[in-house]
């Protein structure tokens, strides 16, 4: 069970980043192109293909759903527990939907651009955090067996806040689960943390870069 725990919350992490480079990468001509492939098939009558592109953009999106949601359901203990992760499952798709009808009434006040940039890095935020939850779980799994002492190095603590914002608090329980907010890290979650954003960004401008000879092209 830790083990699958552990593999879900790294493939969640790693869909998250993935998607927000494909989106980098083709949201300029995605509308286009998608409206474009769209009046084709409607005007020769191939429904199919519509059909086949909504199922692939449904069952995309599905499966990080899915991914991610697994991966903390199966840490799950108690009554409470399943109550609260549905509870906040149900809060979360209602949210959503509300988000999704303002964005559409109020396109004119709400910029998509703005929106699409604040949830990339509030993706990105979430999959450090899973990446840095992920790598925790590893290492106390690994603890459990006969490591060589200087593997214990990485489990000291670095300082300690939790005195001003515990990450047991409500409020530091969500920024953990979102921002990877960690009241005493420990030197594997400063690791995971640095590494987490220098790969982050150097994917960002190799596709910034990319991006740029395309339309150079």
């Amino acid at each position: 069970q830790e083990v699958f725990q552990i593999i879900m919350l790294m493939v969640a992490a790693g869909l998250i980043i993935q998607m927000v480079l494909w989106m980098k990468e083709h949201s300029h001509k995605m509308k286009k192109e998608l409206e474009s492939g769209m009046q084709k098939s409607a005007e020769s009558a191939q429904w199919w293909g519509i059909f086949i592109l909504a199922a692939i953009a449904v069952g995309r999106e599905g499966s990080e759903t899915v991914i991610f949601l697994s991966g903390t359901f199966v840490g799950l203990h108690g009554v409470h527990d399943f109550f609260m992760f549905f509870l906040a499952f149900a809060i979360g798709f209602a949210l959503a939907m509300v988000l999704f009808y303002l964005l559409q009434v109020g396109s004119k006040f709400i910029s998509w651009r703005w929106f699409f940039l604040v949830t990339e890095i509030l993706l990105l935020f979430l999959g450090g955090a899973l990446f840095m939850t992920s790598l925790e779980k590893l290492f106390n799994l690994l603890i459990q067996y006969n490591v060589p002492n200087w593997f214990y190095w990485f489990n000291g603590k670095v300082f300690d806040i939790s005195n001003i914002l515990s990450d047991t608090s409500s409020v530091g329980s969500l920024m953990a689960s979102i921002l990877g907010y960690r009241s005493h890290p420990s030197r594997i979650d400063i690791i995971a943390f640095v590494v987490y954003w220098i790969i982050v960004f150097a994917l960002l401008k190799y596709i910034k870069v990319r991006k740029q000879k395309k339309l150079a092209a």
